[in-house]
């Protein structure tokens, strides 16, 4: 359980999967579910609050409350322990019985991993907390192929779902869908015509006044602010503009997703902030994705914490993959491996 992935997005969507699963096969009923339950839905709250993946833990008297409907102390820690314990012994035996059920249900879902409770404990070993990780569900020959996969390819996850700070609350996971639709390209076609309307207005006029100066200033900075959700609509994903975030947030994406399909055969899209990142896989440095520069100008990348302008690697948010984009000795092959293939 120690090696569990955890990836903020995945384990949303993984989780939105089993509980679907679990209803249809009538096992949501079980007392034993509701520790899986309660687990995926204060996760949930962690994680849309923006709380990062990694801190999405919880203690036994934590679950024990959640489960009971009680406060934390109102039970003892050893009656809190043993009645969480008996309901994750019970619910694993379930999973266990309904395992193929499950498995065959996630890989009609595209989905390759499922959700586990694991536990870990503090440094003193004196409190023990519960969370959700992924566990790969593919079958022998699948995860066969999955070791031979190219080690120098990156595997970024979604660490956190950044909070929006509260003037931006109008493009918190803002769903495109009907009238939303209509007035999102209503406001982006109006804020790049306004200055261009205004100037005009202007010209015409054969003067500047004052009130077309501001005017005109205005246009321009709401152009400024809003910029990143025109390349938003044709990207898929930028950076975040700054005015969105927190100042403890840095490194944080913009991204246009599709969470479903209309009747008209239309695809639904959502705007909401994202954190991706990973390992680096040349030094295990952190490896953020960022604005590229110079010869990388206009696309993310990810750029390791340790060597900004070596260990650089592209990024492609619908597979979470990137390859090296700097072709030196650290990604060719070494000199005694191309001997012996020559060898062979």
């Amino acid at each position: 359980m120690a090696n569990l992935r955890r990836d903020a997005d995945e384990v949303l969507e993984v989780g939105k999967a089993m509980r679907t699963w679990l209803a249809e096969s009538g096992l949501d009923s079980r007392k034993p579910v509701e520790l899986f339950s309660t687990l995926l839905e204060e996760t949930s709250q962690y994680l849309r609050s923006g709380v990062d993946i990694e801190e999405a833990q919880f203690t036994v008297a934590e679950i024990n409350a959640r489960m009971k409907g009680i406060g934390e102390t109102d039970d003892s820690q050893e009656v809190a322990r043993r009645y969480v314990a008996d309901n994750l012994k019970k619910y694993q035996e379930l999973l266990a019985e309904h395992g193929g059920s499950l498995r065959e249900y996630l890989h009609k879902q595209g989905r390759r991993e499922q959700l586990v409770i694991a536990s870990t404990e503090s440094k003193g070993r004196n409190k023990k907390y519960y969370y959700l990780g992924l566990e790969c569900v593919e079958d022998e020959g699948e995860e066969q192929a999955a070791t031979s996969v190219d080690p120098r390819l990156v595997e970024y996850r979604v660490r956190k779902l950044p909070a929006f700070v509260p003037w931006a609350k109008p493009f918190a996971e803002l769903t495109l869908e009907g009238w939303r639709r209509n007035l999102f390209v209503f406001g982006v076609v109006f804020l790049a015509c306004l200055p261009l309307v205004v100037g005009s207005i202007a010209l015409m006029n054969g003067q500047l006044v004052v009130w077309q100066l501001g005017l005109i200033s205005l246009s321009v900075l709401l152009l400024w602010m809003f910029y990143p959700l025109f390349s938003l609509v044709d990207r898929g994903i930028v950076k975040a503009p700054d005015w969105m975030l927190r100042l403890s947030d840095i490194d944080v994406q913009l991204e246009l997703l599709e969470v479903g399909e209309a009747e008209n055969g239309r695809p639904i899209r959502q705007i909401r902030l994202v954190k991706y990142e990973a390992s680096c896989p040349v030094c295990g440095g952190h490896l953020a994705v960022v604005q590229g520069r110079r010869e990388f100008r206009g696309r993310l990348i990810g750029q390791c914490s340790r060597s900004r302008s070596e260990h650089l690697y592209s990024f492609d948010h619908i597979t979470k993959r990137g390859v090296p984009l700097r072709a030196n000795g650290y990604y060719g092959e070494r000199q005694h491996e191309k001997g012996a293939a020559k060898q062979h």
